[in-house]
């Protein structure tokens, strides 16, 4: 489980998952059509570290493919999985 974004991108980081954008964008269609073109790619998640006109940072393309959808998730999906068991039949509690 992550506590945070920040730990979820250090993690797709260290497994090369990620890429930063470390140059200024425009966050008018600027970020997009970078996005649009790695998305196709099937490309990283991706990190804009200097936004114009803005001192946030934005993280996108989190969820870009199922492999990493799997990878951010998977340490919760068993627990999900139970859970949704147990909303479909609760007696498995019982077990």
């Amino acid at each position: 489980m992550y506590y945070s974004l920040e730990h979820c991108l250090l993690d797709l980081e260290k497994n090369a998952s990620l890429l930063r954008i470390p140059f200024e964008v425009d966050p008018n269609l600027e970020m997009a059509e970078i996005h649009r073109q790695i998305y196709e790619k099937k490309g990283p998640a991706i990190l804009f570290e200097k936004i114009k006109n803005s001192p946030f940072r934005a993280a996108s393309n989190l969820y870009g493919t199922n492999e990493r959808v799997d990878f951010i998730f998977r340490k919760e999906i068993p627990l999900m999985q139970d859970i949704i068991a147990i909303k479909n039949d609760p007696s498995v509690l019982l077990l």
